[in-house]
This record gives structure tokens, C-alpha cells and sequence, in this order.
């Protein structure tokens, strides 16, 4: 080295005079010395062959030494300096720190691989929950026909559960996707955290403390707090799991502000005002390698037979639904800290829940059913028919607005999937209510195509039931419907 310009100080720490008369490959880490030799070694065989551009110039991606030690990602813009009659007598470059770059384009990629995951979640997910329908459907009404102690009664219920199970799986994969329906009511987090802190130390156990520490001056938040409390959960177990000897679990919560410079420097961020939920624990902490991956569906760092791999990639899909943030920190030996970042709204007040009947109630008023899936309209027309409606069916949405054009006057409810050929639930639900406004609709669904948002203020304004539900739940929300909407009975 013959020359270097005062900036390696700022990039290096150390001085032009500790480098001069150095071999340049010496700067750089070993495996990267005899490439960079050999990028050298190749423009010097093109001179030789008189086959080089003199105006040539090479970009190589290496890695340099700190004064520390430490090495840090570096881009070389290399050309050979020429004397007057042409002949390469040295190497010049130009050298610039890309570490930022580098990290902001594997964020990129890791959010390009999630998002690409998540879209073939999403795509199965509507066939899948109308067979899990048809399943826990038929099941509930063999079950309702049944003896108490009847001897085939126990296989029954491992039927159900095995559906249940199914149905949890599909749900996290919604989740991840960010396809999963949200039921959005502003709440105060920390009166959400205190809630759930009696159940996280029944499922934590003893040896691990649990503390809150809320640190915000206003907290309220849009939310599903089912899902986010799931998310808490699914934190703190990780959490529990990752301190076998015992230690600490603290929940925190703080306001914070991420402005454009943090953004640039956060691929994953976006500017505003936040409130941030930290869960930080004192256990084995995460190598780098686990932290690339920890938000992907199936991969799991447990042993075989003690986790899905889908609780973090769940937890992932709900934060970013919510239009949240999240991030990790971890030192190993030392611990983990999840930072998830939900936008906060000025004001508003908690919608009261509406507390389920305990036995479901049938009616005699008459639905109209349209769904595309042949066992998911065959098991609702039984089950209904059974509690004493009157149930018609059609395939399509076009056929269901045909019907409903035909017999309107006989018609209380409809009973609408959202996602069919030809037309879907909301389409028909718009020529309908267009001639018969307030007429009472419920809106089936086993997975939302529509954006988070879109759909979960949706949902806040009308009836929407997930597949696959049980028989009993599909019984309450209809007649919670009929009677909000005051409805007499045409056929009585």
C-alpha cells in the first residue's frame, strides 16, 4: 500500500501511517485473500494476452478487518493505474462499508421468503377448511344422536378432537399468511397484559418469574385481544422453555417513535407512533444463524415431538396483521427480548363482547344457504333442518341471487359464503340488501382474500362466522342474527 486516504479511520479505526507498505490482501479476511489474488492475477493474464480494456475496472465483495478485529462487509472498485506508455504499475480502489446494504437486502429476501410461504398457506386454506367443516360438522351431529353412553360415543370425540386440532393448524397458518380474520376492538394493552398474567404463571409454572413493567403514557390500541394474548402466550412459553434452571420473564411497555432514519435502517419498520410490548427473558439467548429463521413456518430449534414450528411464524403473522412491527434481540448465555410494535390510536372505547347462550336455539324462520362446496352446504342443510328452519341451498352466488329475485318474500335470512365462483358472498349480500335493506346475513368464511384491514373493518360491521365451526356455534350466531334483526318467522 502506497497511498490510503484519511476515511480509514472512520472505517477501520487505525491511521493511513499503520497501513502504508502493508500487502494489501493482509487487510481483509483470510478466506477472502485468495480471491481477491486471484482477481489480480486475472486482469494481469488479460494485459499480458493484450486483451484488457484499459478502461477496465472490477467490483468484488469482500470482507475487511477492524482494529478490533472485528470484520466488516466492504465493496472494492478496483482498476490498475497505468504508466505513460500504458503498462499497469499499481492497483487503485475505492472501498465502501456496505454492512447497512447488506443487512437491508437480506431483511428483503428473509420478508420475500415469508411472504411467498404465506401465500400457499393462504391458497389451500379454503378447500382445507371446507373438508374440516363437513368433518366436524358430521361428527357433531352423530354425536347429538347419540347415547351419552354409548360404546362408539369416546371415538366420536377423538373424531372432533383430531378436527379441532386441524383447525388450530390451519388457523396458525392463516395466521402467519396474515390471512386470518381479525376481530379489531380498541383496547388498553396493559389492561390486557395484567388480565392474562394470572394465566401466563398457571402455564408457565414455578421457577420462572413473571414481571410487568409498564413504562407508556397512553397505550390504546386496535386489536384482536385473542390474538394478541396469543402472542404474549406464545412468547412466554418460548420464553419458560429457554430457561430450564429457572429465571425471569419481563413484560414491558413504552411509546415510541420511529422516525425515517430508524426506518432506513429497518427494512421491516414503517414511521409513526407506537407503543412497544418487549417480553425479555434471562435464558440460553439465540445464535444468528436461528434468528434468521426464526420467524419461518416449520422451522423449530426444539427437539423432534416438542414444537410445531409454527408458534413464532404465527406470532409473526399476527403482529404484521395488526399492522405491527416486530423484532428480536439475543445474546447467548444471556437472553432473548421480542419487541412487537403496535400503532396507537387517540382515542376510543372498548366494544363490549357478547357473551355466548349456553344451549343453542333453533327457529322456524326460512335461509337461504349458499356455499360452493357440496358437504359443507349438505351438513348445515341437515343440521339446520333438525333445529326446525326451513333451509334452501344453492352452489353460487349468481344462482343464490336468482333464487333470493324469486322468493324474496319467503326468505328471513341468508346465509352467504364469502368466497364463491361466479359471485361471492359480499356481491350478493349488496343486490339484496339494495331491494330488502336489513334483511339479516351471515357471512361464512374459511379464508379472507381481502387485506387484514379491509376485512377486519368489515367484520366489525357484520355477521362473519370462520370455518369450520361446530353446529352449535353456527346455531347461536344464527339466531343472535334473527333476533338482533327482529325478524318474524315468514313460514309461521
Amino acid at each position: 500500500i502506497t497511498y490510503v486516504s484519511p476515511s480509514i479511520e472512520r472505517m477501520r479505526g487505525i491511521t493511513p501511517e499503520q497501513v502504508l507498505n502493508d500487502d494489501l490482501p493482509e487487510s481483509q479476511a483470510p478466506i477472502k485473500q485468495q480471491r481477491f489474488l486471484e482477481m489480480l492475477w486475472e486482469e494481469l493474464a488479460l494485459e499480458e494476452s493484450g486483451r484488457a480494456d484499459p478502461d477496465r475496472y472490477r467490483v468484488i465483495e469482500t470482507q475487511i478487518a477492524r482494529a478490533d478485529g472485528s470484520l466488516f462487509d466492504a465493496e472494492i472498485v478496483s482498476s490498475f493505474i497505468r504508466d505513460e506508455q500504458g503498462k499497469p504499475v499499481g492497483v487503485m480502489g475505492v472501498t465502501r462499508d456496505i454492512t447497512d446494504r447488506r443487512t437491508l437486502e437480506q431483511q428483503l429476501h428473509h420478508s420475500q421468503r415469508l411472504e411467498s410461504v404465506g401465500q400457499l398457506a393462504g391458497g389451500v386454506a379454503h378447500d382445507f377448511n371446507n373438508l374440516l367443516q363437513a368433518i366436524l360438522g358430521y361428527a357433531d351431529l352423530a354425536k347429538s344422536k347419540m347415547d351419552k353412553d354409548s360404546a362408539i360415543s369416546d371415538d366420536i370425540d377423538e373424531i372432533v378432537r383430531a378436527g379441532d386440532r386441524a383447525k388450530s393448524l390451519v388457523r396458525q397458518l392463516l395466521a402467519f399468511s396474515r390471512r386470518q380474520l381479525l376481530m379489531l376492538r380498541e383496547a388498553h394493552l396493559g389492561e390486557l397484559i395484567n388480565g392474562v398474567q394470572k394465566l401466563l404463571h398457571r402455564v408457565i409454572g414455578e421457577g420462572v418469574t413473571i414481571a410487568f413493567v409498564p413504562k407508556h403514557d397512553t397505550d390504546l390500541v386496535n386489536i384482536d385481544p385473542g390474538q394478541i394474548e396469543q402472542v404474549l402466550m406464545n412468547f412466554c412459553v418460548n420464553a419458560r422453555d429457554a430457561m430450564p434452571d429457572g429465571g425471569s420473564i419481563t413484560i414491558t411497555t413504552d411509546n415510541i417513535t420511529l422516525d425515517s432514519e430508524f426506518c432506513t435502517k429497518h427494512v421491516w419498520a414503517r414511521p409513526g407512533q407506537y407503543i412497544r410490548m418487549s417480553v425479555a427473558d434471562t435464558g440460553v439467548g439465540i445464535d444468528e444463524q436461528t434468528i434468521e429463521h426464526i420467524f419461518e413456518p416449520f422451522f423449530t430449534s426444539k427437539e423432534q415431538g416438542k414444537g410445531t414450528g409454527l408458534g413464532l411464524s404465527t406470532v409473526f403473522g399476527i403482529v404484521r396483521q395488526h399492522n405491527g412491527l416486530i423484532d428480536v434481540q439475543s445474546t447467548l448465555g444471556e437472553g432473548t427480548t421480542f419487541h412487537v410494535y403496535l400503532p396507537l390510536v387517540e382515542s376510543g372505547d372498548a366494544l363490549d363482547e357478547v357473551a355466548a347462550d349456553d344451549e343453542p336455539a333453533g327457529g322456524t324462520e326460512t335461509i337461504l344457504l349458499a356455499d360452493d362446496d357440496e358437504l359443507v352446504r349438505r351438513v348445515v342443510k341437515i343440521m339446520l333442518r333438525r333445529q326446525g328452519y326451513t333451509v334452501h341451498s344453492v352452489k353460487d352466488g349468481k344462482e343464490a341471487i336468482a333464487y333470493y329475485d324469486a322468493h324474496a318474500n319467503d326468505i328471513d335470512m341468508l346465509l352467504l359464503d364469502v368466497v364463491m365462483p361466479k359471485a361471492g358472498g359480499r356481491v350478493v349480500a349488496e343486490h339484496v340488501e339494495h331491494a330488502h335493506p336489513g334483511i339479516p346475513i351471515l357471512f361464512l368464511t374459511g379464508y379472507e382474500q381481502r387485506g387484514s384491514e379491509e376485512a377486519s373493518e368489515m367484520a366489525r360491521e357484520i355477521e362473519i362466522l370462520e370455518k369450520p365451526f361446530h353446529n352449535d356455534d353456527l346455531l347461536r350466531t344464527i339466531r343472535r342474527v334473527l333476533d338482533r334483526a327482529g325478524t318474524n318467522p315468514t313460514s309461521s
